[in-house]
């Protein structure tokens, strides 16, 4: 190879090396993405808007105490009903692109019945680490898992 080509290879790689890095700044990995999403509770917010109404009449109590029971742990009674009547609610994040509004449907069983309900969410109402694993791995769809008590936390 002459040495015209080497260089020119070098060059192509270094830029090629900078723009791939500025976006991973720009785009912080799925995984702390996703850690920021657990401890903002960002998919949760998604799944009240879907079920809130329902599970405040559900639970004989506002939307609002529905929000701050699983959102901010306050009415520790509540979030434990709610946890152990919902179980785990699956969500599905479906876009078009970048920038383009997504479809979400948010899903559970209760008892023997499944309920399922479907948003339509801007780019930016997304979770972080949903728009994150879209920009990374070029895929339409992407899954979440949600409980209102998670893992690890502890209600009192």
């Amino acid at each position: 190879m002459s040495w015209l080509v080497m260089g020119t290879l070098a060059v192509v790689t270094v830029v090629v090396a900078r723009r791939w890095l500025g976006r991973l700044k720009d785009h912080p990995p799925a995984g702390r993405a996703d850690a920021r999403d657990l401890r903002t509770n960002a998919v949760g917010k998604v799944v009240l808007d879907a079920y809130g109404t329902e599970w405040a009449k559900q639970f004989g109590c506002s939307r609002e105490a529905v929000r701050d029971a699983v959102l901010k742990g306050a009415l520790p009674d509540l979030l434990l009903r709610i946890d152990q009547e919902i179980g785990v609610v699956d969500v599905r994040f479906d876009h078009n692109g970048a920038g383009a509004s997504a479809i979400v449907t948010v899903a559970y069983r209760h008892g023997g019945s499944h309920s399922s309900a479907r948003l339509t969410l801007p780019w930016d109402a997304l979770p972080d680490g949903v728009r994150a694993e879209f920009l990374q791995t070029g895929r339409s769809t992407a899954f979440r898992k949600w409980r209102a008590v998670s893992e690890g936390r502890v209600v009192t």
